[in-house]
């Protein structure tokens, strides 16, 4: 009697030690279907960063500039564009200078313009300053 129980236990679960061909393949689609969606979201997020971090350098170099000219208006009689120094040399700012109807008061806006994968960007920044009476 107790043969049969074993026979008939082993009988019960053979073909049950392992996985199926079928289980495989789902297994491989799904994981694959996951590795895909991961790869596809960190590409996205790298993009993200770069323009995030281009800005972030084009904002922090206009605000910059602006704070330089409220402390020294005399600035404003340099140059009025050029390549930012210490930076990718993709990073160009343009100044104007925008009269205001004010006397002795001037609009000045900062424009940094650079590329960030193929795509043209620009940051602008504007302020007043006023000038110094002699």
């Amino acid at each position: 009697m107790r043969r049969d129980l074993t026979c008939d236990h082993v009988h019960r679960w053979r073909g049950r030690n392992g996985v199926t061909l079928t289980e495989v393949l789902v297994a491989m689609v799904v994981l694959g279907v996951g590795l895909v969606s991961v790869l596809r979201a960190l590409s996205t997020c790298m993009r993200t960063a770069s323009i995030i971090g281009g800005e972030s350098v084009a904002e922090e170099a206009a605000a910059s500039m602006l704070a330089e000219i409220r402390e020294n208006p005399q600035l404003l009689l340099s140059g009025d564009s050029g390549v930012l120094e210490g930076r990718r040399s993709d990073f160009q700012w343009q100044r104007e200078i925008l009269e205001t109807g004010e006397p002795g008061v001037l609009a000045v806006r900062v424009t940094i313009r650079w590329t960030s994968q193929g795509v043209p960007r620009d940051y602008s920044l504007a302020t007043l300053v006023e000038m110094p009476r002699y």
